[in-house]
C-alpha cells in the first residue's frame, strides 16, 4: 500500500492546487510552525482530499524532518479521555489529555456534527488548548465550512486560528471512495506505529 504523501495527491482544479501548495508550504516550513506553535483548520466538503492533504504532511515531517506525528479521529480521542472516567482505569483524565502533548504534530480528524454535546466539546477544547499552551501544532479536519466550525465551536476554532491557517474546500467529491479509504487506514497504522516506536 503506498503511503499518503504529496507526490499521490493529484490536484487537478485550481482550488485542489491552492490547497496543496498551500499545505505544503505548512510541511516545509514545519520547523517554524513548530515553533510558533501554527496550527491549521482544513474544512469544508466531504471527500475533497482533506485526510489525504493532512497525512501527507505527517508523512513530509517524519521523513524530511524526524518530527513526530500521530493521527486520531474526534471521536477516538473523545473515547480515549472518556475511559479514564472509569474507577478501574490506571490513568486519570489529565494524564490522558496530556499525552496529547507527545508529538510534534496532532492531526485530529472527524471534527464534526457526531460531536454533539457539550462535554465533548469540552474535551476537545481541552486537548487543543493544551497543546495550544505548549505551542504544538495540531491540524483539524473537519466537514463544516469555517462559518459553521466558529459557530459549533468557537473556542476551538479561536485557538487554532491564531497564528494559524485556514483552508476551505468547497468542490465535489476527490475521492476515489474504497481504494483512498483502504489507504487512508493503512497510513494512520503506519504513521502511528513510527511514533510508538520512537
Amino acid at each position: 500500500s503506498q503511503q499518503l504523501s504529496f507526490d499521490n495527491y493529484i490536484a487537478t482544479t485550481e482550488e485542489q492546487k491552492k490547497n496543496k501548495k498551500q499545505i505544503m508550504d505548512y510541511a516545509i516550513n514545519f520547523e517554524s510552525n513548530l515553533k510558533n506553535g501554527s496550527s491549521a483548520i482544513l474544512c469544508g466538503t466531504i471527500g475533497t482530499g482533506k485526510t489525504h492533504l493532512a497525512c501527507s504532511v505527517g508523512t513530509y515531517i517524519i521523513k524530511n524532518l524526524g518530527k513526530k506525528a500521530f493521527f486520531i479521529s474526534a471521536i477516538d480521542a473523545l473515547t480515549k479521555i472518556k475511559g479514564t472516567y472509569n474507577k478501574k482505569s490506571e490513568t486519570t483524565e489529565i494524564e490522558a489529555i496530556n499525552s496529547f502533548l507527545d508529538t510534534d504534530l496532532l492531526i485530529l480528524d472527524e471534527f464534526g456534527v457526531q460531536v454533539g454535546s457539550e462535554a465533548e466539546k469540552l474535551i476537545l477544547f481541552r486537548i487543543i488548548n493544551r497543546r495550544y499552551e505548549y505551542m504544538k501544532p495540531t491540524i483539524l479536519i473537519t466537514n463544516f465550512t469555517y462559518g459553521e466550525i466558529k459557530k459549533f465551536e468557537e473556542r476551538i476554532y479561536d485557538r487554532l486560528k491564531h497564528n494559524g491557517i485556514l483552508i476551505n474546500f468547497t468542490e465535489k467529491s476527490y475521492r476515489k471512495a474504497t481504494q483512498n479509504q483502504k489507504n487512508i487506514q493503512t497510513y494512520i497504522k503506519q504513521i502511528n506505529n513510527n511514533l510508538k516506536s520512537k
